[in-house]
């Protein structure tokens, strides 16, 4: 079963890291299997919104999006879904980002055309 420690702090108050209050409830005899950290390993990831979306030249299967970070620049993005529409909020991996699978992103250009970022999903 997966508990939040948000909830478990509502019966009972725990002291420590994660990783310590897992030994605590070990220690009293409740099994923890794992601890996970939501959101770990999403650094630059950020809530972008869809400002444009526009067929790629050379490409039937990409899109270009143009997306605001946050910062209001317009930043052009390469994109193979289809699944969005202008003022949608999307997230967004910045140009220096590190991937949970080790990939980093990267300014790319894609039958070229560049992509300063990636769309998730």
């Amino acid at each position: 079963m997966k508990v939040l420690l948000s909830w478990l702090s509502e019966f009972a108050p725990f002291v420590g890291t994660p990783a310590e209050i897992g030994d605590q409830l070990s220690g009293l005899g409740l099994a923890v299997e794992d601890i996970v950290t939501v959101g770990a390993g999403l650094d630059g990831i950020v809530v972008a919104r869809v400002l444009d979306l526009r067929p790629h030249p050379d490409a039937d299967r990409i899109q270009l999006v143009d997306v605001d970070a946050g910062d209001g620049e317009a930043l052009q993005v390469c994109c193979g879904a289809f699944n969005m529409s202008v003022g949608d909020l999307v997230p967004f991996a910045t140009l220096g980002s590190t991937m949970p699978n080790g990939m980093e992103i990267g300014r790319r250009k894609l039958r070229g055309e560049w992509s300063n970022g990636m769309l998730c999903s």
